[in-house]
């Protein structure tokens, strides 16, 4: 009966190890994948931004060209 009950602790010991084990993992892995997230979102923030600049030059480009053709 003991070499039961020893054996059931050294299983559960094992399976609370290795449960240990694959949450460190998971948040480990959550961890990397929140980085790549984090940084794809500020590459799309810069990505936007340049664009809204560049449309937000064109358009004062246009203004600027029209306003010239209307004083000429």
């Amino acid at each position: 009966m003991m070499v039961v009950e020893m054996m059931l602790v050294v299983v559960q010991a094992v399976a609370v190890t290795v449960t240990r084990g694959l949450v460190v993992v998971v948040i480990v892995v959550l961890a990397q994948v929140a980085d790549v997230i984090v940084v794809l979102v500020l590459v799309v923030d810069v990505v936007v931004e340049a664009v809204d600049k560049q449309e937000m030059a064109v358009k004062v480009n246009n203004i600027c060209i029209i306003t010239v053709d209307l004083i000429l």
